[in-house]
């Protein structure tokens, strides 16, 4: 299975990713998540779909949208999302 990342969501414990797919997934279903963050380290982790996001209005394609949790994410890796993130939204602020 390929996805896309969405959105990456540290407000719930434990954090998570909003997914795209074309593969249609069940709530509970596990899958492994494998991805590179610019510049830093591979983020490699046992996930759960916890969540099944409604298309927003005008999207007439067969995309699938999930929420995901992460299962195992090291303190390494959610150390390192974390800091992706606050960059990011640090550079939203300045545009």
């Amino acid at each position: 299975m390929s996805c896309s990342v969405e959105r990456y969501d540290r407000r719930h414990r434990p954090p998570g990713l909003l997914i795209e797919t074309e593969q249609p997934l069940e709530i509970g279903t596990r899958v492994s998540c494998s991805f590179y963050l610019p510049g830093r380290q591979q983020i490699r982790s046992a996930c759960e779909v916890v969540r099944e996001k409604n298309q927003p209005a005008g999207y007439d394609d067969k995309t699938n949208r999930y929420g995901i949790r992460f299962l195992d994410l090291r303190p390494e890796e959610k150390a390192a999302l974390d800091a992706f993130i606050v960059e990011k939204t640090a550079e939203r602020r300045v545009s």
